[in-house]
This record gives C-alpha cells, structure tokens and sequence, in this order.
C-alpha cells in the first residue's frame, strides 16, 4: 500500500486508541491477533461496520494454559471514528466508558487526528477483511447492543458452572473452567469473595459477575407449547421445529428472520473468538433448532441457503478434528447435521437449495473425514416424544 492510501485510509477510517496496554498482552480484532509489544498504541484503518476486539492479559509467569481468560467486546465503527481505551493494571482490562474523563479523551483523539499515536498503531488487516464479513454480514448495530453484558465486556470466566450447566459437554466445561474462570477468581478475589463468605453470598456474587460479563443471548426453549394440543400432536410439534422457528422470529426477532442468523453469528463469535461458552451453547442450541425445521426449509428456502452459507464459512474456521476432540465440543453436531442432510434431500424442496446442500455436505465430510451415511445419533439431541 502506498503513503497517500495508507494515509488517506487511516484519515477516514476508524481507528482504536490503546493506551498502557502491557507488552505481551494478547490482542485481536475480528480474525487477526498479536502478542503486543512496549509501542503498542491500537489499531487504525478500521473499515466502518461491525467489529470484535479480543485481549488477554500478559502471562506474568502463570504455568502454562493458566493465562489470563479472554475479554472481548463488540464495536460498531464509523468513518473518522476515535475510540479511546486506557488499560487499568488493577484488573487487567480497559477501564469502563463511565470511568474515562471525557475532556482528556477528546485531547488523546485529537492527537489521533494529528497523527502524533500513529507510529504505535498497527494497519487493521485489510486483506482479511472480506473473509471477516463473509463470518459478521447479519450481525447489525441492534443484535450488538442486544448481546454486550451490562459492563460492555464479555469474560471468558463468565456462563456457566458445574451447577448449573447442562448444555455443555462436562469435558469442555472443566476445561474452561480450569483455565479461565480460576485464575481470574485467583487474581481478583475483590469480584468474588471465595474463602470467607457463606455459600448463599458465594452464589450472590458470582450471579453479580455472570450478569456483568455473561453475553445477553435470546432464550432458545426447547419444545413448543400449544394449548389444547394432544400428546401426538406436541410430540409432531416437536419433532418438526418449525413452529418453534416461527415463534421466535415472530416474538422475539421483530419478524425479521435475517436477526435469527445475526445471532447465530454472534453466538460463534463469541464462542470462537472470545472463547466464552456462553456463546458456545447458544450457537449448539441454534444449530440444533435450524437443523430440525422440516417444513420451514420449503416455506423458507432463501433463509435456509443463508444459513448453509454462515455455517458453511464457520466451519471453515474450525480445525480438522472439531468433531471428535472432546475438549472442542464439536461432536454434537454430527448427529444434528446428519439430520439436515436427510431434511434437504427430500424431494419436495427447492432444486437450488438442495443442491447448495448436497455442496456442503460434500465439504464436510471431506474436510473433517466424517460419513453422515452412517448411522449414528445422540440421545441429547434426539427428538422430544410427549407422554399421554
């Protein structure tokens, strides 16, 4: 890239001021990340649009796979935008919007203006650029601000506990819990007392934190209620989550089926990048609803080429043995997608959607090595038969 592009791109586009950030924090926007050094002073170049800044506190001597747990938050960016974060070595993470003096962040953004940070700034990674909106493109402003927690900060040591986690497969949970939730307790016995408080304080405070950090994901139930139905009729119900679909986009997505996707983005996202199993359930509990709506894949076939496209690109990102590592916790969704594949190729659904299908199915058995041809499923996931 040339000086005149470069600057003009750094003029007009957005740009992160990061100020004190330790040398050798991990930090990331959208798929790029970087162990930062002593001149690390942000980012610039940030296309307009949605974006998802990661950071993870320098090891500081922690044995290995005890750094600090990834914190993450969402941004919308506008051309000539300045956001200004400083970081506070207390507790290792950007002071909050409330905390900043509003006067010294206007003098700091002028100095972006002027190009006096420009030196310590790294150039957002135009190149990837596309590849990151091919994974965000029905993540919007609203769907953002739906989902940041109260702090405006997602931890990865924030969602779910052994007592009450169920949607996670044990193996995955003890790992994030070993890895992330202990050593930021460890480090910060101001968030949650852990020795001297009572159990019913214990459970208080950390219910205060999850709600602080945890991302604010629409509620996917699990079976649809109808009044006056009989047994036979909830368990067809049920078994074809359409109804279900068709619910949730209408009460809870304002009737827009594209924000449904934007979550489903977002859930990954998190998951993903953020490395919060939060948005590691919500994006199993989506799947396996999209997965299992037999009549919406005729009486929506344009949403569902979507979201064979979103899944297409997500899967992508995963490594090679997702679904079988157990620690990845990819395994659910061999018996889920077996049973979209059998969903797509019946023969009353749309020619252009059953063999975008039939593509995809191709990809993923080639890449992860896997037959859905073989007959296997989970009981987890199995469908729901209602008694008389």
């Amino acid at each position: 890239m040339d000086n005149t592009t470069a600057l003009n791109l750094t003029q007009n586009f957005a740009t992160i001021l990061c100020l004190d950030v330790p040398k050798g924090t991990e930090f990331g926007i959208d798929h790029a990340t970087w162990s930062v050094g002593p001149l690390f002073k942000g980012i610039k170049m940030i296309p307009p649009g949605i974006h998802y800044i990661t950071y993870s506190a320098a090891n500081n001597g922690q044995p290995t796979g005890m750094g600090a747990p990834t914190l993450s938050f969402f941004l919308h960016t506008s051309p000539k935008q300045i956001i200004v974060k400083r970081w506070n070595p207390r507790t290792e993470d950007f002071y909050e919007e409330k905390e900043m003096d509003k006067e010294e962040e206007e003098r700091y953004a002028d100095g972006v203006r002027r190009l006096d940070f420009d030196s310590g700034l790294a150039p957002y990674p135009l190149d990837r650029y596309n590849t990151w909106k091919s994974y965000s493109n029905f993540v919007t402003e609203q769907i953002m601000k739906q989902i940041q927690p109260i702090s405006g900060c997602i931890s990865a040591a924030a969602g779910a506990s052994a007592e009450d986690e169920q949607g996670i497969d044990q193996q995955v949970l003890d790992f994030h819990l070993k890895n992330s939730e202990q050593r930021f307790l460890d480090k910060h016995p101001n968030q949650i007392a852990v020795t001297e408080d009572t159990e019913e304080q214990k459970k208080m405070e950390k219910l205060k934190f999850q709600q602080k950090y945890c991302p604010r994901f629409t509620h996917i139930p699990t079976r649809l209620k109808t009044k006056n139905a009989t047994p036979q009729q909830l368990t067809q119900l049920n078994i074809d989550k359409s109804g279900l679909l068709d619910q949730l986009i209408s009460t809870s997505y304002d009737g827009d089926q594209n924000k449904i996707l934007g979550e489903v983005q977002s859930a990954f996202i998190t998951f993903f990048l953020g490395h919060s199993y939060e948005g590691f359930r919500q994006w199993k509990e989506m799947l396996i609803l999209l997965s299992g709506c037999d009549d919406a894949v005729s009486t929506r076939p344009d949403f569902f080429k979507n979201f064979i496209d979103l899944l297409h690109f997500q899967l992508q990102q995963v490594p090679e043995d997702f679904f079988t590592d157990p620690i990845s916790g990819g395994n659910f969704l061999r018996p889920i997608l077996k049973n979209f594949f059998e969903v797509l190729s019946e023969p009353t659904i749309e020619r252009s959607l059953a063999n975008k299908g039939n593509k995809f199915k191709e990809t993923v058995q080639k890449r992860f090595q896997i037959n859905f041809n073989v007959d296997e499923f989970d009981d987890e996931d199995a469908p729901v038969i209602v008694d008389e």
